[in-house]
């Protein structure tokens, strides 16, 4: 039977071995963060667990030069992970969350690259004297969508994540822009450029090209934004209703019963919320939710004032939404917001000029 004198000896011992050993165990464990050394819990930065986004920023001496920055949801943790200029650029999170695929024009064309989300092992995916741009992850990851002119007229292409096995999907003339993924990932919707002006066409193909149908056909501006989280709609906006503005319209996904979701002027862009049940769209107006039916809609302010808005991205919990504001829009009311959706509070990430929010899977 271990004496009390023994017990007392065995704590002491306990705690000092404790006292040698635990800072050099705990230090295999600090957690990759913003600070330059290990600090006590109080005083350690703990952005980097909050929820992220990635943007596009802009030299503010100089607007040609862009980069992709990344920032946690409230401002802090802001980090340039292209640190060179380019005087073009957009990208995609992988699914995951680890990796960003962009495109840009460093040199004499637009290429294909992808990184970690960190900004490291930065990777040139396509080498072509055309135009690669626009690339998008399939949801599963194991593909990249992408247009490119390399072939002579734009069309959608696929490839591996590793740049490998380059497929030509379509062959549409006069050509092609903007492929978006289906949730489920067996069919990528594109827009398709028509004869006159102002006249976009949206199709639809299964994901390895085969089956390609047109699912609009009109003399008006109609151009694909997402599709529903179950993949059973396709959201778009269309000027066919009033040539001088830009609405959002619902259809099946074989083009069939679409129907007008708004009436309220010049849309910039319609999103569906994670969960299917909210649909955000932004306007010259401001920013705006509304039931998938076009009903209860809300404008969701961050300003005093009603501001043109752009590029709005769903929170992957579906209770905040990014957005950026028009390039018209100069001094301390720019740059990319985050908004609850309830308008119970509103984060002003960061005041240089900046677009193209997208928040981190």
């Amino acid at each position: 039977m271990i004496t009390s004198p023994r017990i007392f000896r065995l704590i002491i011992c306990m705690i000092a071995l404790s006292i040698i050993v635990g800072p050099a165990l705990a230090a295999q464990y600090v957690p990759s963060a913003p600070t330059s050394s290990y600090l006590p819990l109080a005083f350690r930065d703990y952005s980097f667990v909050l929820p992220q986004l990635a943007f596009i920023g802009v030299d503010p001496n100089n607007y040609a030069n862009q980069y992709i920055y990344r920032a946690s949801e409230d401002g802090s943790g802001l980090i340039n992970l292209t640190s060179d200029p380019t005087s073009y650029l957009n990208f995609a999170w992988s699914p995951d969350g680890s990796k960003i695929v962009f495109s840009s024009y460093w040199g004499n064309n637009d290429e294909i690259y992808v990184m970690n989300a960190d900004g490291s092992g930065r990777t040139q995916l396509t080498y072509e004297l055309g135009t690669d741009r626009s690339p998008t992850w399939s949801p599963d990851g194991r593909k990249i969508a992408f247009i490119s002119d390399r072939q002579g007229s734009i069309q959608v292409y696929v490839m591996n994540p590793d740049g490998s096995t380059v497929t030509r999907l379509t062959n549409i003339t006069p050509g092609c822009t903007r492929p978006v993924w289906s949730p489920d990932g067996s069919k990528i919707a594109f827009d398709v450029w028509g004869i006159g002006y102002n006249d976009e066409e949206i199709y639809v193909a299964n994901a390895d090209g085969s089956g390609s149908v047109r699912l609009t056909n009109n003399s008006y501006f109609d151009a694909v934004d997402g599709w529903s989280p179950d993949s059973s709609k396709i959201l778009f906006r269309s000027n066919r209703d009033s040539v001088n503005s830009e609405d959002v319209y619902e259809m099946n996904t074989d083009g069939s019963d679409p129907v007008r979701l708004t009436t309220s002027g010049f849309i910039q862009k319609a999103a569906w919320s994670p969960d299917g049940s909210k649909i955000a769209y932004s306007t010259t107006d401001g920013l705006f939710i509304m039931d998938p039916d076009g009903t209860n809609k809300i404008e969701v302010l961050c300003q005093s004032n009603h501001i043109a808005t752009f590029d709005q991205s769903w929170s992957p919990d579906g209770l905040k939404i990014a957005y950026s504001l028009s390039s018209a829009v100069i001094g301390d009311t720019t740059g990319i917001y985050a908004v609850r959706i309830d308008g119970s509070s509103c984060s002003h990430l960061t005041t240089m000029l900046a677009s193209a929010p997208q928040w981190r899977p």
